[in-house]
């Protein structure tokens, strides 16, 4: 049988782009078979057989789905002007202040060791004039690149580029924050470019997205070895991190470009920098790209710029001011977004994640000290008359030193804000509603005891009441017995109908439990009574009873207080 050498395969295919080529089998060479076997193993096999006549898998981000023009107002595509006047963009940067970008430091210099010169913003096709209403296209006038950045290595991939004047501020066009902390919890993270839709082939003229997850440092070193690149000699470092889309790997084109996730405030989202696209592998084969990322360089960017004239401090990439600064230009959250035809027709802010309310839930007390030496962060909740629930740490400075116990809750919503949008409250409700006589009332099931940004994102840790019970009993009813001489004793006796008492074997009445407040203290301390149809209406000794105009008026109107309080009262601060 004929033996099809890889190499023919690849002159085959050689109108795509020779170069390519090249770097894609100098990359495999030393771990491809040179020839295909001489006899068919598996009839899945079509792609190897006949690569030209497959139709090219797409790739993050040119895998992805179209941007709208306001989405990725941050984004800028890096250009180096020809001699005969076209442009060449090959890189991708962001716009992290009004006159500096942040891209790779690999992008400072093309193949000739040219810099480049133009950056354009606000553009979703860079090669048609079809969207270009609100396109600023600005001059780079420095380059300036981590000063560890070597290029025969891929460390310290980063790199500041400083534009001839400041953009014009527009929904467009506007800044990106930072994330600045060095730890990355979110599931997937996004990324945007104007990459290649396939190996070897023409780099897509259209912005595109896709989302990606993020992996272990150490599975995604296992790819990137001393055989596959030369560049990485001592394996991926702190400041990379790895994100694979399942089905496909970031590719050519996309280099400098953002790796990021978007997160709420005030019902907008402020797109957040978590890293900068580095290197992937060959397109198409379903692994890891590698990112810088920017927490480990908050400090030489804010330093950076400060020296290059920018009015900047350690303050200013702060999660809450970044959010703050440039709200008016962001779009609002996608849940209240109507998208038709990649255009937003339309909004509904009742679907926002969460609502502020002025003033605390009716049930929900603030602790405070006299002396004002204790913690002023503490919160609790009204259980009766007399009782307020809250933590022992509010009172006694306890940790948690032996890990999750029976009692905990872990209570949360898999939605992330920026960081300090809310705060919790130690000690605030966790809270709900049970319905009892037709009516909604609410439900405390446990105390918040501690977690981060509200429960958002990641989960809070309660402290649930069903564990304390006996305790609470204990406390509260220091006369309560266990029993079951709680007795209904027919389900057609309503209020005013006859009935029996058992301790008297007298004829009794049924009436509302705040008429028979013996019969209802005897209940509480012994947890002996009879009820009629339900447990606000009681079996009463006729000498028991007491008239309406016996009973304080407070008292008296309290089921219909109760009944009209309508407490289910949506509340930032409080994980529902």
């Amino acid at each position: 049988m004929v033996k099809y050498p890889v190499i023919l395969l690849f002159f085959i295919n050689h109108a795509h782009g020779q170069h390519y080529f090249e770097d894609y089998f100098l990359n495999v060479y030393e771990r491809a078979p040179l020839m295909l076997p001489n006899e068919r193993l598996t009839l899945d096999d079509c792609h190897l057989r006949f690569p030209i006549f497959t139709v090219p898998m797409k790739v993050a981000p040119a895998a992805g789905l179209p941007v709208r023009l306001k989405e990725f107002a941050h984004i800028g595509a890096i250009g180096w002007t020809q001699p005969d006047g076209t442009i060449l963009w090959s890189c991708g940067g962001t716009l992290i202040w009004d006159n500096f970008v942040l891209t790779a430091a690999h992008c400072a210099l093309d193949a000739r060791d040219k810099r480049p010169d133009v950056i354009r913003f606000g553009d979703l096709n860079i090669y048609t004039s079809e969207d270009d209403e609100h396109a600023q296209q600005l001059k780079i006038v420095d380059v300036i690149r981590h000063p560890a950045h070597r290029f025969a290595a891929q460390y310290h991939d980063i790199a500041l580029m400083k534009l001839e004047k400041n953009v014009t501020l527009h929904d467009t066009v506007v800044p990106a924050c930072l994330w600045t902390d060095d730890e990355v919890r979110f599931k997937t993270l996004e990324a945007a470019g104007w990459g290649r839709t396939g190996f070897a082939q023409e780099q897509t003229p259209v912005l595109l997205k896709v989302k990606l997850k993020p992996i272990d440092n150490e599975e995604c070193g296992k790819i990137y070895t001393n055989e596959t690149t030369r560049k990485l000699r001592d394996g991926l470092q702190d400041h990379h991190i790895c994100a694979v889309d399942e089905k496909m790997d970031t590719c050519e084109g996309d280099s400098g470009g953002p790796l990021q996730i978007k997160l709420m405030h005030n019902g907008r989202v402020s797109p957040f920098l978590v890293g900068i696209t580095s290197f992937g592998t060959v397109c198409g084969t379903s692994s890891a790209g590698v990112y810088t990322k920017v927490a480990p360089y908050h400090d030489w960017i804010v330093d950076t710029m400060r020296s290059n004239g920018a009015f900047v401090n350690e303050n200013t990439y702060n999660a809450t001011f970044c959010a703050l600064r440039y709200k008016e230009f962001r779009e609002y959250e996608d849940a209240v977004n109507t998208v038709k035809n990649n255009m937003v027709i339309g909004r509904d802010f009742s679907l926002l994640h969460m609502e502020v309310v002025e003033s605390l839930p009716s049930y929900m007390v603030k602790l405070a000290w006299r002396t004002g030496d204790g913690r002023d962060d503490c919160y609790g909740a009204i259980i009766d008359e007399t009782t307020v629930v809250t933590l022992a740490q509010c009172i006694f400075h306890n940790r948690l030193e032996t890990g999750l116990k029976r009692e905990h809750v872990c209570v949360g919503k898999d939605f992330f804000l920026v960081p300090k949008s809310c705060d919790l409250l130690v000690g605030g409700s966790v809270d709900g509603t049970i319905r009892r006589e037709n009516e909604d009332y609410p439900v405390t099931f446990g105390l918040v005891q501690f977690g981060r940004d509200c429960g958002f994102g990641e989960h809070s840790v309660a402290t649930g009441f069903a564990h304390h019970i006996e305790w609470m009993k204990s406390m509260l009813l220091p006369n309560h017995t266990e029993t079951n001489s709680v007795l209904f004793l027919d389900d057609e006796l309503h209020e005013d109908d006859t009935c029996i008492s058992d301790d008297s074997k007298a004829a009794g009445l049924c009436v509302a439990v705040s008429r028979c407040p013996r019969k209802w203290r005897q209940f509480l301390s012994s947890g002996n009574a009879q009820f009629c149809s339900s447990s606000s209406v009681i079996c009463c000794p006729l000498d028991d009873i007491e008239s309406a105009s016996d009973i304080h008026p407070d008292i008296a109107s309290c089921p219909n207080v109760v009944r009209n309080i309508k407490t289910k009262k949506p509340n930032g601060s409080l994980v529902k």
